[in-house]
């Protein structure tokens, strides 16, 4: 069996810039223009000097021994300037010619991505024109044609896996299929999913009763340990936020440090209930339409009061991990939960929708086989504050989509993830660091959350 190692992830986005794209380009060509702009105006600066120092440089007849000297150091500084002018010259041309380079090659690569999605549209239109084509953005569209899903099935019987990517294209496929023909008219829209998600929703949410969130201290559910020191030691506690038979649990950390202040790390589980309609628990398939479509739900109000009883403060800093649903639920608490959260930890959870776009630095595990990561039919942004981190897991990880997205066998790629030397999560183990001391102690509480009729 392959054993999965370091080498084997990939690391894309984050502060650390791992993939380059056609706007960066753009926007570094620029930058050597206004470069090379600032250059010239050093450069004209420097010929009015020269000017300057032409006429203090003259020495006239009857001067004084001192205007004499002043004079020969005029000349000699003049002569320092002009040698001084060419190299500058020089490296403005230097600089305006690496923009026309920068310049021709996103002209390239752009007309190649054109002609290759262009060229890739008029085979699908022509050899299966029953799928209706729909503008797409992306290179080659997101068109799942008979043979690939063929092909797809045969990797998978070869214990290869299904990949989570090509999942991906289906599900915005599919539903910018059902966008397309609304009344609304939500042609070529490159986000359909969370617009699908928002319908689904509301049409769930018109045949669920209404509830109210409870959320309850497990008596005896009180541990205390060492603050985490990575995102292994963060994805360990999923396994520890489970009541017996039951539903997993919010688990609320305080650290205190060195110095007496008070940061937390709260662990936030995944679905719970596969249900459209609400019942008994708030993580529902519901919260996760909800959650998708930018829309309020239980799930994130349940894991809001959860952190208001275990007395996180308004200032205090906060790091959020969330699995598969947690995920989004941490997204949303980072964008509009009132709290000072400063780093997020998913795991297994889709990130791509606009709704779930980070506003802190985020750091996203993915299994290549993790079919749940491909729900909101989007890749993850490459963006300066999201790190997204994927590997082909080993083991019946790699086969079947269930183990893929079990957040035990996420453990590992946490594990490889915090030996990883990649500059962005270089930079996300900083944050870790700065906000929990290494020898703090952590102080774990555990809380129930549910829905119950209104009182």
């Amino acid at each position: 069996m392959t054993v999965v190692d370091v080498s084997d992830l990939v690391v894309r986005g984050g502060p650390g810039g791992t993939t380059a794209n056609l706007e960066d380009i753009g926007r570094c060509s620029a930058a050597l223009r206004s470069a090379a702009q600032a250059v010239d105006d050093a450069a004209s600066t420097l010929v009015r000097l020269e000017k300057e120092l032409d006429g203090w440089g003259l020495a006239t007849i009857g001067a004084t021994p001192e205007q004499v000297h002043a004079a020969s150091v005029a000349r000699h500084a003049r002569y320092e300037v002009a040698a001084t002018r060419s190299p500058v010259l020089l490296f403005a041309s230097d600089l305006r010619a690496d923009a026309r380079d920068l310049d021709r090659a996103r002209a390239r690569y752009g007309q190649s991505e054109s002609f290759a999605s262009s060229a890739f549209r008029f085979v699908v239109d022509t050899v299966f024109p029953f799928y209706g084509v729909v503008r797409y953005p992306e290179p080659f569209g997101e068109l799942p044609t008979f043979p690939v899903v063929l092909a797809e099935h045969a990797k998978w019987r070869a214990g290869q896996g299904i990949s989570a990517d090509h999942v991906q294209r289906y599900v915005h496929f599919a539903a910018g299929q059902i966008v397309r023909i609304s009344p609304e008219h939500y042609f070529g829209t490159d986000d359909p999913v969370p617009i699908l998600a928002g319908w689904l929703a509301r049409g769930a949410g018109a045949l669920s009763p209404p509830k109210e969130v409870v959320v309850q201290p497990v008596i005896g559910g009180v541990r205390t340990g060492k603050a985490s020191r990575g995102a292994k030691d963060m994805v360990d506690k999923f396994a520890h936020g489970r009541a017996l038979g039951g539903p997993e649990q919010v688990q609320v950390t305080e650290v205190t440090n060195r110095d007496g202040s008070t940061a937390w790390e709260v662990t936030i589980p995944g679905t719970q209930d596969l249900g459209l309609v609400d019942r008994d628990h708030p993580n529902t398939m519901k919260a996760n339409l909800e959650l998708i479509g930018g829309l309020p739900s239980y799930a994130t109000a349940a894991v809001l009061e959860a952190m208001r009883q275990a007395g996180v403060g308004k200032d205090d800093p906060v790091v959020l991990v969330g699995h598969s649903q947690g995920g989004m639920i941490a997204q949303q608490i980072a964008k509009d939960g009132g709290f000072n959260v400063v780093g997020t930890l998913t795991v297994g959870s889709p990130l791509g929708a606009r709704h779930q776009r980070s506003v802190v630095p985020t750091l996203a595990l993915e299994h290549e086989s993790d079919l749940i990561t491909a729900f909101d039919g989007k890749p993850n942004p490459d963006d300066p504050l999201t790190t997204t981190v994927s590997v082909d897991p080993d083991g019946r990880a790699r086969q079947f989509p269930g183990p893929a997205h079990e957040s035990a066998e996420y453990a590992r790629l946490a594990e490889l993830a915090d030996q990883h030397d990649a500059d962005s999560l270089v930079e996300w183990r900083e944050i870790v660091s700065e906000t929990f001391d290494d020898d703090a102690v952590a102080r774990t509480r555990l809380f129930d959350v549910s829905l119950r009729d209104p009182s």
